[in-house]
Protein backbone atom coordinates (compact mmCIF):
# COMPACT_ATOMS: atom_id res chain seq x y z
CA UNK A 1 0.00 0.00 0.00
CA UNK A 2 2.79 2.45 0.85
CA UNK A 3 4.42 1.78 -2.52
CA UNK A 4 1.15 1.95 -4.51
CA UNK A 5 1.44 -1.68 -5.55
CA UNK A 6 -1.65 -3.60 -6.83
CA UNK A 7 -3.79 -4.81 -3.91
CA UNK A 8 -4.03 -8.45 -4.97
CA UNK A 9 -4.51 -11.29 -2.48
CA UNK A 10 -2.26 -13.20 -2.36
CA UNK A 11 0.28 -10.58 -3.40
CA UNK A 12 2.96 -12.14 -5.61
CA UNK A 13 5.06 -9.10 -6.47
CA UNK A 14 5.56 -6.95 -9.52
CA UNK A 15 8.36 -6.05 -11.91
CA UNK A 16 9.39 -3.19 -9.62
CA UNK A 17 9.17 -5.01 -6.27
CA UNK A 18 9.25 -8.80 -6.06
CA UNK A 19 7.92 -10.78 -3.12
CA UNK A 20 11.51 -11.92 -2.42
CA UNK A 21 12.60 -8.24 -2.28
CA UNK A 22 9.98 -7.53 0.37
CA UNK A 23 10.73 -10.65 2.39
CA UNK A 24 14.51 -10.17 2.36
CA UNK A 25 14.27 -6.46 3.20
CA UNK A 26 11.98 -7.17 6.17
CA UNK A 27 14.20 -9.98 7.43
CA UNK A 28 17.43 -7.96 7.16
CA UNK A 29 15.90 -4.94 8.89
CA UNK A 30 14.29 -7.06 11.61
CA UNK A 31 17.73 -8.53 12.42
CA UNK A 32 19.33 -5.06 12.23
CA UNK A 33 16.62 -3.77 14.59
CA UNK A 34 17.42 -6.55 17.07
CA UNK A 35 21.13 -5.59 17.02
CA UNK A 36 20.54 -1.83 17.11
CA UNK A 37 18.15 -1.93 20.07
CA UNK A 38 18.95 -5.06 22.09
CA UNK A 39 15.19 -5.23 22.61
CA UNK A 40 15.18 -9.05 22.72
CA UNK A 41 18.01 -10.65 24.74
CA UNK A 42 18.49 -14.40 25.18
CA UNK A 43 20.63 -16.08 27.82
CA UNK A 44 22.90 -18.86 26.58
CA UNK A 45 25.22 -21.01 28.67
CA UNK A 46 28.01 -22.68 26.72
CA UNK A 47 30.23 -25.38 28.28
CA UNK A 48 33.89 -24.68 27.51
CA UNK A 49 36.85 -27.02 27.64
CA UNK A 50 39.94 -24.83 27.61
CA UNK A 51 41.03 -24.44 23.97
CA UNK A 52 44.75 -23.67 23.48
CA UNK A 53 44.16 -20.09 22.31
CA UNK A 54 40.94 -19.29 24.23
CA UNK A 55 38.89 -18.68 21.06
CA UNK A 56 35.24 -19.73 21.22
CA UNK A 57 33.28 -19.80 17.93
CA UNK A 58 29.58 -19.03 18.44
CA UNK A 59 26.63 -20.45 16.54
CA UNK A 60 25.46 -18.65 13.38
CA UNK A 61 22.25 -17.39 15.02
CA UNK A 62 24.13 -15.21 17.56
CA UNK A 63 24.55 -11.74 16.02
CA UNK A 64 25.63 -9.74 19.08
CA UNK A 65 26.89 -10.38 22.61
CA UNK A 66 25.71 -7.83 25.19
CA UNK A 67 27.14 -9.37 28.38
CA UNK A 68 29.43 -12.29 29.16
CA UNK A 69 30.56 -14.05 32.34
CA UNK A 70 32.90 -16.93 33.12
CA UNK A 71 31.62 -19.60 35.54
CA UNK A 72 34.47 -21.73 36.85
CA UNK A 73 34.36 -25.41 37.79
CA UNK A 74 34.71 -24.90 41.56
CA UNK A 75 32.12 -26.29 43.96
CA UNK A 76 30.15 -24.11 44.44
CA UNK A 77 31.02 -22.38 41.13
CA UNK A 78 32.16 -18.76 41.07
CA UNK A 79 31.01 -16.32 38.40
CA UNK A 80 33.36 -13.69 36.98
CA UNK A 81 31.94 -10.88 34.80
CA UNK A 82 33.97 -10.50 31.60
CA UNK A 83 34.69 -6.93 30.55
CA UNK A 84 34.67 -6.14 26.84
CA UNK A 85 38.15 -5.45 25.54
CA UNK A 86 40.20 -6.05 22.42
CA UNK A 87 43.47 -7.83 21.81
CA UNK A 88 45.43 -4.58 21.35
CA UNK A 89 44.27 -3.42 24.78
CA UNK A 90 45.15 -6.80 26.29
CA UNK A 91 48.62 -6.73 24.74
CA UNK A 92 49.16 -3.24 26.17
CA UNK A 93 48.00 -3.87 29.74
CA UNK A 94 48.57 -7.62 30.06
CA UNK A 95 51.67 -8.49 28.00
CA UNK A 96 52.00 -12.23 27.45
CA UNK A 97 48.34 -12.94 28.29
CA UNK A 98 47.96 -15.37 25.37
CA UNK A 99 50.62 -17.67 26.83
CA UNK A 100 49.47 -17.43 30.46
CA UNK A 101 46.22 -19.41 30.97
CA UNK A 102 44.24 -18.27 34.01
CA UNK A 103 40.69 -17.30 34.95
CA UNK A 104 39.40 -15.14 32.06
CA UNK A 105 38.94 -11.47 32.97
CA UNK A 106 37.76 -9.96 29.70
CA UNK A 107 36.45 -10.92 26.29
CA UNK A 108 37.02 -9.65 22.79
CA UNK A 109 34.28 -10.07 20.18
CA UNK A 110 35.67 -10.91 16.74
CA UNK A 111 32.93 -9.73 14.42
CA UNK A 112 33.36 -11.36 11.00
CA UNK A 113 30.52 -13.92 10.94
CA UNK A 114 30.17 -16.27 12.61
CA UNK A 115 31.01 -14.36 15.79
CA UNK A 116 34.00 -15.63 17.76
CA UNK A 117 34.88 -14.75 21.35
CA UNK A 118 38.48 -14.42 22.50
CA UNK A 119 38.79 -15.10 26.22
CA UNK A 120 41.53 -12.97 27.83
CA UNK A 121 43.53 -14.71 29.22
CA UNK A 122 42.70 -18.21 27.91
CA UNK A 123 41.05 -20.39 30.58
CA UNK A 124 43.26 -22.75 32.53
CA UNK A 125 40.37 -25.08 33.37
CA UNK A 126 36.97 -26.10 32.02
CA UNK A 127 34.02 -23.85 32.80
CA UNK A 128 30.88 -22.25 31.46
CA UNK A 129 30.50 -19.18 29.29
CA UNK A 130 27.32 -17.38 30.39
CA UNK A 131 26.11 -15.02 27.65
CA UNK A 132 23.34 -12.49 27.18
CA UNK A 133 23.09 -12.43 23.41
CA UNK A 134 21.02 -11.10 20.54
CA UNK A 135 19.84 -13.88 18.21
CA UNK A 136 18.62 -13.64 14.64
CA UNK A 137 14.88 -13.96 14.22
CA UNK A 138 13.16 -16.81 12.41
CA UNK A 139 13.32 -16.85 8.61
CA UNK A 140 10.27 -15.04 7.28
CA UNK A 141 7.93 -16.91 4.97
CA UNK A 142 4.96 -14.93 3.59
CA UNK A 143 3.23 -18.11 2.37
CA UNK A 144 2.79 -19.48 5.90
CA UNK A 145 3.23 -16.42 8.11
CA UNK A 146 6.04 -16.20 10.66
CA UNK A 147 6.12 -14.08 13.82
CA UNK A 148 8.60 -11.20 13.59
CA UNK A 149 9.86 -11.91 17.12
CA UNK A 150 9.87 -8.26 18.23
CA UNK A 151 7.44 -6.27 20.40
CA UNK A 152 4.25 -5.55 18.42
CA UNK A 153 4.24 -1.85 19.28
CA UNK A 154 7.62 -1.41 17.54
CA UNK A 155 6.89 -3.41 14.37
CA UNK A 156 6.44 -0.12 12.50
CA UNK A 157 10.16 0.59 12.93
CA UNK A 158 11.10 -2.49 10.90
CA UNK A 159 8.59 -1.46 8.21
CA UNK A 160 10.30 1.92 7.70
CA UNK A 161 13.71 0.25 7.58
CA UNK A 162 12.53 -2.22 4.95
CA UNK A 163 11.01 0.63 2.90
CA UNK A 164 14.36 2.47 3.06
CA UNK A 165 16.10 -0.60 1.62
CA UNK A 166 13.48 -1.14 -1.11
CA UNK A 167 13.56 2.49 -2.24
CA UNK A 168 17.34 2.70 -2.05
CA UNK A 169 18.11 -0.26 -4.30
CA UNK A 170 19.34 0.10 -7.86
CA UNK A 171 16.90 -0.05 -10.76
CA UNK A 172 13.50 1.43 -11.48
CA UNK A 173 12.44 1.07 -7.82
CA UNK A 174 15.04 3.62 -6.70
CA UNK A 175 13.68 6.78 -5.05
CA UNK A 176 16.50 8.22 -2.97
CA UNK A 177 14.61 11.11 -1.37
CA UNK A 178 11.92 8.78 -0.03
CA UNK A 179 14.59 6.24 0.98
CA UNK A 180 16.29 8.93 3.10
CA UNK A 181 12.95 9.83 4.71
CA UNK A 182 12.23 6.17 5.54
CA UNK A 183 15.73 5.70 6.99
CA UNK A 184 15.17 8.73 9.26
CA UNK A 185 11.91 7.19 10.53
CA UNK A 186 13.76 3.91 11.18
CA UNK A 187 16.53 5.66 13.14
CA UNK A 188 13.92 7.63 15.13
CA UNK A 189 12.17 4.37 16.02
CA UNK A 190 15.47 2.80 17.12
CA UNK A 191 16.11 5.74 19.47
CA UNK A 192 12.60 5.38 20.94
CA UNK A 193 13.26 1.67 21.55
CA UNK A 194 16.54 2.40 23.30
CA UNK A 195 14.87 4.70 25.84
CA UNK A 196 11.83 2.46 26.31
CA UNK A 197 12.18 0.36 29.50
CA UNK A 198 11.02 -3.19 28.86
CA UNK A 199 11.53 -6.22 31.09
CA UNK A 200 9.51 -9.34 30.37
CA UNK A 201 11.37 -11.81 32.60
CA UNK A 202 14.33 -11.48 34.96
CA UNK A 203 16.06 -13.95 37.23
Amino acid sequence: YHLLEPKTIPWTGTEMFTLADFTNALQRRRNQFLVDTGMVITRQVIPIAPPPDGRVPLTDNIIDVRRAAWVNSDVPPLTFPLWKADEWQANTFQPGWSNSPATPQSVSVLSPPPLTLQLIPPPNDAGLLDLLAVLTGANLDPTTGVLMGIPDNFAWVVKWGALAELLGQDGEAQDLSRAVYCEERYQMGVELCRISPSVVQAT
